[in-house]
């Protein structure tokens, strides 16, 4: 079994001046295989040979987060985040032999109401410019092409538009 290594780091900071709230929160994670081993393989019978260093498939380097929203109205809140994630080598390829998925990032809108306390009523749209991304891969067999062949499968992101890209909830505090 292949040894593995992933370290990295998390900052945060958040703050509030006024009716005005803010945050930004950014991880990096190095997550490589840390020995030379052949690895079973769904697509290749012989296995994939990773060497000391390779990523591991699946997991970004970067995440980015940063968000604000102000207090319009008394205990009315409406705000807006970005969130942003590097690419990172799809399932199966643990040699990184085929191109990353590409980064993506997302803008949401969100609106609270907070009128007492344990109780906050909120609304938010995701991805409201639509952005178009993949959260991730793998390779595989496409048993459809003429030949079989291996290719690269992505899991597409974003907003399922048939809910408009909306979530609503009520939520009670402790």
């Amino acid at each position: 079994m292949a040894r593995t290594r992933r370290q990295g780091v998390e900052v945060g900071l958040q703050g509030r001046w006024t009716a005005f709230g803010y945050f930004v929160n950014y991880a990096y994670i190095d997550a490589t295989y840390q020995s030379n081993e052949t690895l079973a393989s769904v697509t290749d019978p012989n296995g994939r040979r990773v060497q000391s260093g390779d990523h591991i498939p699946g997991i970004p380097a970067h995440n980015l987060k940063v968000g604000a929203e102000v207090e319009v109205l008394k205990d009315f809140f409406a705000g807006a985040n970005v969130i942003y994630t590097s690419g990172s080598y799809l399932r199966g390829d643990d040699c990184n032999n085929q191109p990353k998925l590409d980064g993506y990032a997302t803008l949401n809108l969100a609106v609270r109401y907070a009128p007492i306390k344990h109780l906050e009523l909120w609304d938010g749209s995701t991805n409201v410019t639509n952005a178009r991304y993949s959260t991730a891969g793998a390779l595989n067999f496409n048993a459809f092409a003429d030949p079989i062949a291996v290719r690269a499968i992505r899991r597409p992101g974003g907003t399922d538009r048939r809910l408009g890209g909306r979530q609503s909830a009520l939520l009670r505090g402790i």
